[in-house]
C-alpha cells in the first residue's frame, strides 16, 4: 500500500535492530489512513471527596487552584450528595462564626480602649499594655476558656469581663466612690 505523502509500503520490512523506526512508520501510516478527529476542549473536572462525582469546571476557576486539594474542595462544595451538602453547611457555619468572632473582638477592643485606654475620659486611664492584657482576657472569655474575671487596678477601679445569659461578651468598668475607714 502506497500513501500519497510517504513512500511507505505495507507490510513494512524491518530489522529488529530498527524496531523504533518501524513503529514510527506504522504510526504515520495509521494516521494517514484514519486521521485523529480534532480534540474538543471539554474543560476540566474535579471529584467530590465523598462520592467521587465529577464536577465540570471552567478553565478560569481551574486556573485559580494552587493544588489538587483546591480542586477536591471545589468539587465537594458543589456536589449534590448528602455528605457534601452536610460538609458544605458545616464549613459555611464555621466561616460565618469566624467572621462574627472577628467582628465581636474588634468591638471588644474598641470598648476596652474607650473605657480604659489612655485616651478614655476617666480619672484613671490605663496604659496600652493593660488594655492589650484586657483584650487578651476578653478573647479568652469570648472563646469560653475563662468563665469571667474581675481585675482590680486600685482601691476604686476594677474591670469585669464576662458573658451574659445571651452569650454576649460584657466589658464593664466599675468606679467605686465608697470610702471606708477602719478604726481600732
Amino acid at each position: 500500500m502506497k500513501n500519497n505523502n510517504t513512500d511507505y509500503t505495507y507490510p513494512l520490512k524491518y530489522d529488529e535492530r530498527e524496531i523504533e523506526s518501524a513503529a514510527i512508520q506504522i504510526a504515520e501510516i495509521a494516521r494517514s489512513i484514519r486521521p485523529r478527529p480534532p480534540m474538543v476542549n471539554i474543560g476540566k473536572f474535579a471529584a467530590c471527596k465523598f462520592c467521587g462525582q465529577l464536577i465540570s469546571v471552567s478553565d478560569n476557576i481551574a486556573n485559580s487552584w494552587e493544588s489538587e486539594n483546591d480542586a477536591i474542595e471545589y468539587a465537594t462544595t458543589h456536589c449534590e450528595c448528602q455528605e457534601a451538602k452536610a460538609y458544605t453547611d458545616e464549613k459555611n457555619r464555621r466561616e460565618r462564626a469566624m467572621r462574627i468572632r472577628e467582628s465581636d473582638l474588634i468591638q471588644a477592643k474598641n470598648a476596652i480602649y474607650a473605657q480604659f485606654g489612655p485616651e478614655s475620659d476617666t480619672d484613671w486611664p490605663m496604659s496600652e499594655e493593660i488594655c492589650e492584657t484586657l483584650l487578651d482576657m476578653a478573647t479568652k472569655v469570648y472563646d469560653g476558656k475563662i468563665k469571667g474575671l474581675t481585675i482590680k487596678f486600685n482601691s476604686r477601679t476594677k474591670a469585669i469581663i464576662c458573658k451574659n445569659s445571651k452569650d454576649k461578651l460584657l466589658i464593664d468598668r466599675k468606679e467605686s466612690d465608697n470610702s471606708r475607714i477602719e478604726i481600732g
